[in-house]
């Protein structure tokens, strides 16, 4: 993974669940502002989605909220077997 996406990927596993804008997660992980984030970000999850998820086309782990941005949504067995640890 390029750092762009292990720094996305991280922000959002972190938080299980919340919704993060597209502009949070570019201020978060490019430590920038900037007109261009709104491609950044989609291309970056685009290159996690075909390294993690099973299929892009319906991904299982981040969920896009139209016209808000993303969450990261484990699956239920992993969110059990992390209880037990």
């Amino acid at each position: 993974m390029s750092r762009y996406e292990y720094g996305v990927l991280s922000l959002m596993a972190q938080h299980p669940g919340k919704l993060f804008t597209k502009e949070q997660i570019f201020e978060a992980v490019w430590h920038k502002d900037s007109e261009s984030y709104l491609r950044a970000v989609t291309s970056t999850i685009g290159r996690i989605r075909q390294k993690i998820e099973d299929d892009k086309d319906h991904p299982r782990y981040i969920k896009t909220v139209s016209n808000i941005g993303y969450q990261f949504v484990p699956s239920s067995e992993l969110v059990r077997s992390n209880r037990n640890l």
